[in-house]
C-alpha cells in the first residue's frame, strides 16, 4: 500500500501543529525483523525503519506515490523539510533489505500531548506487499515504549479505503472527530495493542 495508506497532513495544518509541538526524544533505529508473508508473497521482509539522513535523503525524495493517490499526502520533501522547523516531527525512511521503500513521520503536539502519525507513504512500485503494515507494527512498537505515550492517532481522508482498512486491522478506532482538514481521526490504545 502506498499514499492509500497515509493521511494526509495538509500544509496550513502542519504548520499549526508545529507552532505548538515540542521536541521529541529521537531513539536509535530499531533492529531489523524479518518477515515471511505467506502464500500471498514469496519474497522474506527485513523492514527496518531509519531516521532520514544524507545517505537515504535522495532515495526517500524520488519515492512516489500510484497514480490517483497524490490527494492523500504531501510530498516527501515537504514532510522533510516540515521536520527541519518542527524537530518533533521524526521523519523515518522504510528501509527493505537496504532499499528505501517509503516514508513515515511521526511526533508529539505539545499542546494536546498527543503522538502523532503524520506521514505514510509507501512507493508506487511497493506497494502492497505489506511493508506499510509492518512499517506501522515497527513504529507502533517503539511508541509503546516510550513513558509518556499511551496512545497514537493517525487521519486519513474519507475516500481512502486502503488506510482506514490497514488502520482498523492494527486496532486503530475512529474517535468521532475530523480534523480541520476534514481528515477522519483514529486513535490507537497503547496498552491494549496486540501485535
Amino acid at each position: 500500500m502506498g499514499t492509500g495508506t497515509a493521511g494526509h497532513v495538509p500544509v496550513r495544518r502542519t504548520r499549526r501543529r508545529a507552532a505548538r509541538c515540542g521536541t521529541l526524544q529521537r531513539r536509535r533505529p530499531l533492529r531489523e525483523v524479518e518477515l515471511t508473508q505467506g502464500d500471498r508473497h514469496e519474497e522474506t521482509m527485513a523492514i527496518t525503519l531509519r531516521e532520514v539522513a544524507i545517505d537515504n535523503f535522495n532515495d526517500v525524495v524520488r519515492l512516489q506515490p500510484a497514480p490517483g493517490q497524490e490527494s492523500f499526502i504531501a510530498p516527501n520533501v515537504l514532510s522533510i523539510a516540515q521536520s527541519k522547523v518542527a524537530p518533533n516531527f521524526v521523519p523515518l525512511a522504510i528501509h527493505n533489505h537496504g532499499t528505501v521503500v517509503g516514508f513515515l513521520m511521526f511526533g508529539q503536539d505539545i499542546e494536546t500531548r498527543r503522538w502523532h502519525i503524520v506521514r505514510l507513504m509507501i512507493g508506487e512500485q511497493y506497494q502492497r506487499r505489506g511493508y506499510a503494515r509492518e512499517a506501522l507494527k515497527q513504529l507502533i512498537a517503539q511508541l509503546a515504549q516510550h513513558p509518556e505515550c499511551e496512545e497514537v492517532y493517525i487521519s486519513y481522508m474519507p475516500d481512502n479505503v486502503a488506510a482506514e482498512r490497514l488502520y482498523e486491522s492494527l486496532g486503530f478506532r475512529k474517535t468521532g472527530e475530523f480534523d480541520d482538514a476534514g481528515e477522519v481521526v483514529m486513535r490507537l490504545e497503547l496498552p491494549k495493542l496486540g501485535i
